[in-house]
């Protein structure tokens, strides 16, 4: 999600809040502006569960990974002090 998306939420949002309050006698604007955070609080839990699951792979494929993992970073370090010519 962009700050882009977020100016755009802000701007829509006003300008509901703007019909609001120039037709306060009209409850169809107050529940168009229940739907427009209806549908942006859908796309913050679409995007906050997509996060989710991008976490939840990464841990998956380390925690499968992990021998590999400590096996890597022991030849590294091995590599490292081999070539370190300043000791």
């Amino acid at each position: 999600m962009h700050i882009n998306e977020l100016i755009k939420y802000y701007d829509g949002r006003f300008a509901h809040l703007q019909k609001i309050i120039t037709y306060p006698h009209l409850g169809d604007y107050r529940l168009s502006l229940v739907r427009f955070d209806e549908r942006y609080c859908s796309k913050l839990s679409s995007a906050v569960n997509f996060m989710y699951m991008a976490v939840v792979l990464v841990h998956d494929m380390v925690k499968k990974n992990q021998d590999k993992l400590a096996e890597y970073r022991i030849m590294a370090e091995e590599t490292k002090e081999s070539y370190d010519f300043f000791n």
